[in-house]
């Protein structure tokens, strides 16, 4: 039987877009070094951008910061989704079709997704009193690629708009992206990460 994520891997591995490709790595250092009895996890499909615009040092957040760009495959997948299952992490990306592709393979056929979702959505941007127009300087064109990959997990059943919030999906079929790395100039790293912590309390 084909299951939703054999599917998103068909797609991505066909689509001829560079954007997009399955990652079948093995855990990375810093995600098997995570102790959930220490605190929760953010999942950030650019880790580096994230974690460079820390003006804290990491040791003082109890928050660990996981992730990579791509699909995530294999036992690394499945590692992930168990994590995600039971509320330990949340996933934080770009707000478009890449990184949407990623979520939705991380928590496919679980309960209210929405509430694993950090990524640049309204309800983050309400979170933090961050008015949409505010964005309009980092507005990036999607590829036709980006587009197509929205219109498949619509067509698959993966519920874009309850997840992103009517304007930034508004953004989305506009053929416009953002990427976190502009998302925080708006919402600093550091605050970010506090709410993640907060959140999990």
């Amino acid at each position: 039987m084909t299951t939703f994520h054999d599917k998103l891997v068909r797609w991505v591995t066909e689509c001829g877009d560079m954007e997009f490709y399955a990652d079948d790595s093995p855990l990375r250092s810093h995600e098997a070094a995570w102790d959930p009895q220490r605190g929760p996890a953010l999942y950030a499909t650019k880790r580096v951008s994230l974690m460079s615009r820390r003006e804290h040092q990491a040791s003082e957040s109890p928050v660990a910061v996981l992730g990579s760009y791509g699909l995530p495959t294999g036992q690394r997948r499945q590692w992930l989704r168990s994590a995600f299952g039971e509320g330990k992490v949340c996933f934080f990306g770009d707000l478009d079709g890449p990184d949407l592709v990623a979520f939705a393979s991380l928590v496919d056929g679980m309960p209210d997704p929405a509430k694993l979702y950090l990524g640049i959505s309204d309800a983050l941007l309400s979170e933090f009193s961050v008015p949409l127009d505010s964005l309009d300087w980092c507005l990036i064109p999607t590829t036709v690629g980006e587009q197509k990959a929205i219109a498949m997990l619509e067509g698959l059943g993966f519920p874009v708009r309850d997840i992103v919030g009517s304007e930034c999906y508004c953004i989305i079929q506009a053929g416009q992206k953002v990427e976190i790395e502009g998302l925080l100039w708006e919402i600093p790293a550091d605050d970010l990460l506090a709410f993640v912590a907060n959140r999990s309390r």
